[in-house]
C-alpha cells in the first residue's frame, strides 16, 4: 500500500498523475502502451520498476488534484510520476 497526502493545494500542474488499472498490466502490456523500463530501476530500494513514457492516446492519466489534508492510498504497482518526463535522446 502507498499513500500520498497534499501538505499543500495539489493544483493541475502541480500533482501526482496516475495510470488507472496499470498496476495489472504485465510489463509487455506496458510496453505496447508506451512504457519503456529503465533497465536496473526493477532492484532499487522501493524495489518498484521506472519507466519512461513515449505519448500514446490509448494511455489515460489521471491527475491527482488535492487540498491540503486530503489523501489517497494506491497499490505500490499502480503508474504513478509528479512529472512527465519524455524518453532520453538515443
Amino acid at each position: 500500500l502507498s499513500l500520498h497526502m497534499a501538505l499543500t493545494e495539489a493544483t493541475e500542474d502541480n500533482c501526482v498523475m496516475v495510470m488507472p488499472g496499470s498496476h495489472t498490466l504485465r510489463r509487455e502490456e506496458l510496453a505496447a502502451l508506451g512504457f519503456d523500463l529503465i533497465r536496473g530501476s526493477d532492484s532499487g530500494g522501493y524495489g518498484a520498476p521506472n519507466y519512461w513514457r513515449r505519448p500514446d492516446p490509448r494511455v489515460q492519466i489521471r491527475k491527482m488534484t488535492l487540498k491540503p489534508g486530503e489523501c489517497f492510498a494506491f497499490h505500490p504497482s499502480l503508474m504513478h510520476a509528479s512529472l512527465d518526463m519524455p524518453p532520453p535522446p538515443h
